[in-house]
């Protein structure tokens, strides 16, 4: 027994013979989507990213802050599995509640011997400052799911209720003369 997979049984690849699952594609179909936890890396790491840089840069948290926030947020709903969107969608004020005190502990240069309250208002004002931010972010990718949503269905099975009724004498018509699957007393009836 080997560790690799084979291929060929991987709902993951993409040729014209095995088509990717369509609830494991990203918002380009032909492209297999990130999982989860990859899309809220992604966003976390682009806005962490942002928020260290314009820290270091300005001693503040301005707008290519906001801007990296966003760009990580839009690109984690397009680019996750289309069955992990919903995780996507509400994640923006998490990510700023977690980057946002992290950043502005550790490299904003709050004293060490500051007491609660100077750490409270410190945390609190680039959040309360961020928040109309948070919530354009958290429109567009709640937005942007449901486009999803709508657009990514799930393709029609061919079970029974999803097919056309057809007229009497169509050959698709469940015969009454035959026994449903063994049962030998209904053939009586």
């Amino acid at each position: 027994m080997t560790a690799t997979r084979d291929r060929r049984g991987d709902p993951d690849t993409t040729d014209d013979a095995n088509p990717l699952a369509w609830d494991r594609r990203s918002v380009i179909r032909s492209r297999r989507g990130l999982p989860w936890w990859g899309a809220t890396l992604l966003c976390l790491g682009l806005t962490a990213a942002g928020a260290f840089g314009e820290q270091a840069l300005t001693d503040g948290l301005g707008k290519s802050y906001q801007v990296c926030f966003a760009v990580g947020a839009v690109a984690a709903v397009l680019a996750v599995r289309r069955r992990a969107v919903f995780g996507q969608m509400v994640q923006p004020p998490l990510v700023l509640a977690a980057v946002v005190p992290t950043v502005v502990l550790t490299a904003s240069g709050v004293p060490a011997d500051s007491d609660l309250e100077d750490k409270a208002l410190a945390i609190g004002t680039p959040l309360t400052g961020g928040f109309p931010a948070m919530a354009i972010v958290t429109a567009m990718t709640v937005a942007l799911g449901i486009i999803r949503y709508r657009r990514e269905r799930a393709p029609a099975t061919g079970s029974r209720g999803a097919r056309p009724r057809t007229g009497e004498g169509s050959e698709d018509r469940v015969r009454r003369d035959r026994p449903p699957h063994g049962d030998p007393d209904d053939a009586e009836r």
